[in-house]
């Protein structure tokens, strides 16, 4: 993936995304990829091919949200039992090191 086109991202968080359900509720999104209207928006300008599955985690410093990680995979959640749990606690103890 090219690290500049990352950078020069942009993401319209009115768009039904799941970037945006993190954002706007400051917990986790996931879910079948298609469940989100608007996710294929978000593949493309990643570049990447559409997902089965996506996921958004919110990094909240003092409780602000500083960032929110992205993760996607070719398979079902249920498939992955802990791999949501995992990352919400690796964001969760993101931002309390950050704070």
């Amino acid at each position: 993936m090219d690290v500049n086109k990352i950078r020069q991202l942009s993401v319209n968080m009115n768009s039904n995304h799941v970037l945006r359900e993190a954002y706007q509720t400051g917990a986790a999104a996931f879910g079948a990829a298609e469940h989100f209207s608007d996710n294929s928006q978000l593949y493309f300008s990643l570049g990447g091919d559409f997902p089965s599955s996506a996921m958004a985690f919110p990094i909240v410093v003092r409780g602000k949200i500083a960032g929110i990680l992205y993760s996607d995979i070719n398979e079902e959640l249920s498939d992955k039992p802990d791999l949501v749990t995992l990352l919400n606690l690796a964001c969760k103890t993101a931002g309390m090191t950050i704070d």
